[in-house]
């Protein structure tokens, strides 16, 4: 029905609505294998209204008679085998683990879109085979592309643009390159001159729990070149096949200038010997093993699903750990921390069971450029390898994704402690001493000198998983700052551990074309009928992605009141008075994958009150 609005409700409907996903996460163990329909966790629903009430229960009674198959598959489909071709296409963690070694399980979804993109891989390098050709990624090429692949919508500066660097394929660069050298480790992830060390810092965090990195690259053929790659987007598992040309900084011998030449004896060949066989003019990411390719084309595979390369510059560890795991982050801030000691017991020990990735990030008030603090950068993402208590001490293994530049106070590598009984800790630790950006802190210098730490936690077999998306339309400036805009409920058959995540759409791709605002996100839990509290959601620092809330709960129903923050940061008008400045093509791609996750959004929200459960 088409209804009149006045201008006030006018300005509201200018602005874009915020679309909102929670998930709830539930400990398997609380529930019996064999479930009956009466005993299902309901899915999380919307606040209804009064006149769609007759119409909702009539589909609810519809929905109820599949809620038990549904939940037997989430319960069963962890363990069904994976009996893909892997004639070309490797999918096997590179460690010799079976799929139930590998402590994040995967989900029904995670593994059809692995199917359908090793089948897209397998396509492809058969079509390339019939050509005789090697595979060009024309929705990618950095190539005949560099500008749209390399940059966002924003127009660049000429002599920027013209400065950008050669493009070469991956056996063009090394004799003998390999996708994974051995066991793809921290130690591998080398930073280039992208500005995406959130990123490089979470692959270096993933890649210390076994079989993990392997469940993103999921097939490739390095004949053809062609690798594809799954990342969690949006609440969806999604696939992205990219080709294997990479930037490269390095001239061609016919470029250098006479004197140049002459330092290589006029001799081409010994000139790409020393330098361009040796993958040191990688322009973006590398590996510290010479021919090892995971690190640069990962890269260059989540630049693909934001758009281009440029998109990558700046964010949350936290956020690619999502993203690549599935789990969910907490920001927090190191002066919030009541006990340090039941921290370190309860969960930065963690990391070493694989059950949390930690990063940590912290700021310096002072203009001076280049300003450090005992060797660490501020504004920069490190990650948390492992924590080890040692001989009445407690050590983190910590790791800068530049591959240099480390902590030079207490217990860094070279200074005086480690002398003499202490020298044995090393290999306690497993740390090699030396400049390759892995360094070890003292628990005390550690709480002294990070200011924020994320969380991510993993999320294994022993959960399931319901989800459910809803959209707050848009509100003028001066509205009510009140919880209640939305409710999700859910209900519990009996007592469970429950994680809950509230998280808004992914912008990277099109944020310059997402409206005015950023939002700042909350939300409270009651159980029905009762007025106390039974959690809030936490979190650090303004604008996260996601906020989340772990409890134990007990049988009933449980509603979830969200509350949002509006941050007005652009002007009013802003996109219509800039998108003349926009790349015509980037902007087209930009406004299609909004619309595309919008409608995820939208079609995924439930019109009735009864939701089942989905499986991840």
């Amino acid at each position: 029905m088409a209804h009149r609005l006045d201008g006030r409700k006018q300005q509201a409907v200018e602005e874009f609505p915020l679309f909102l996903i929670i998930w709830l996460f539930l400990a398997r163990y609380s529930f019996d294998m064999q479930l009956r329909q009466n005993e299902i966790p309901q899915g999380l629903t919307k606040k209804s209204t009064p006149h769609d009430n007759n119409e909702e229960s009539k589909e609810s009674q519809e929905d109820d008679s599949s809620t038990n198959e549904i939940a037997e598959d989430l319960l069963e489909g962890e363990n069904e085998e994976d009996d893909g071709d892997d004639d070309y296409v490797d999918t096997r963690p590179s460690r010799g683990l079976s799929e139930d070694q590998v402590s994040v399980c995967l989900s029904d979804e995670q593994k059809e879109v692995i199917q359908i993109c090793k089948a897209k891989v397998k396509s492809i390098a058969k079509a390339c085979r019939a050509g005789n050709r090697k595979f060009r990624d024309i929705e990618f090429d950095i190539h005949t592309d560099k500008h749209r692949t390399y940059y966002g919508l924003w127009p660049v500066d000429p002599a920027e643009s013209n400065a950008l660097p050669d493009v070469r394929r991956v056996t063009d660069i090394f004799d003998q390159p390999k996708f994974f050298a051995d066991v793809p480790g921290s130690n591998d992830v080398v930073q280039g001159a992208l500005g995406d060390c959130w990123f490089l810092a979470a692959i270096a965090a993933t890649s210390t729990v076994p079989g993990l990195i392997e469940r993103c690259c999921v097939a490739r053929d390095e004949v053809i070149g062609v690798y594809g790659f799954i990342f969690q987007r949006n609440g969806r598992w999604v696939s992205v096949i990219i080709d294997d040309q990479l930037f490269w900084d390095l001239p061609k011998f016919e470029e250098l200038s006479i004197a140049e030449q002459v330092l290589y004896h006029d001799d081409k060949d010994l000139y790409n010997i020393i330098t361009r066989k040796s993958g040191k003019g990688l322009h973006l990411s590398g590996s510290g093993q010479t021919g090892e390719t995971w690190v640069p084309l990962i890269e260059k595979a989540f630049a693909k699903l934001h758009g281009d390369f440029k998109s990558l510059e700046g964010g949350w560890m936290g956020e690619a750990i999502e993203d690549l795991t599935g789990g969910a982050t907490t920001t927090f801030q190191t002066s919030d921390i009541l006990d340090i000691d039941r921290f370190w017991e309860e969960e930065l020990c963690l990391v070493n069971t694989r059950q949390r990735l930690f990063a940590v990030m912290f700021r310096l008030e002072t203009n001076q450029p280049g300003a450090t603090a005992s060797g660490l950068v501020p504004l920069h993402a490190y990650s948390v390898l492992r924590v080890q208590e040692c001989r009445g001490k407690r050590f983190l293994v910590v790791r800068n994704p530049w591959g240099k530049f480390e902590w030079n106070g207490p217990w860094s590598d070279g200074s005086k402690e480690w002398t003499g009984e202490w020298i044995g800790v090393l290999k306690e630790l497993g740390h090699n001493l030396g400049d390759d950006g892995t360094f070890v802190m003292e628990y005390k210098d550690f709480l002294s000198h990070w200011q924020t730490i994320q969380s991510t936690t993993l999320f294994d077999s022993s959960w399931i998983l319901s989800s459910h998306w809803v959209h707050i339309p848009p509100h003028p400036q001066l509205h009510p700052w009140t919880f209640g805009d939305v409710i999700f409920n859910f209900t519990l058959p009996k007592p469970c551990k429950a994680y809950l995540v509230l998280s808004q759409l992914d912008t990277r791709y099109f944020d310059h074309v997402e409206g005015s605002a950023v939002w700042t996100l909350e939300f409270a839990v009651y159980k029905r009928g009762d007025l106390e509290c039974k959690g809030v959601s936490y979190s650090g620092q303004f604008f996260d992605r996601s906020v989340t809330c772990a409890l134990d709960l007990d049988e009933g129903e449980y509603l979830v009141f969200p509350r949002v923050d509006k941050f007005e940061y652009k002007p009013s008008g802003f996109i219509k008075q800039h998108i003349k400045y926009f790349d015509k093509r980037k902007l087209g791609r930009a406004f299609s994958e909004r619309a595309t996750a919008r409608a995820i959004a939208s079609i995924e929200a439930p019109s009735s009150t009864t939701d089942t459960l989905r499986s991840y």
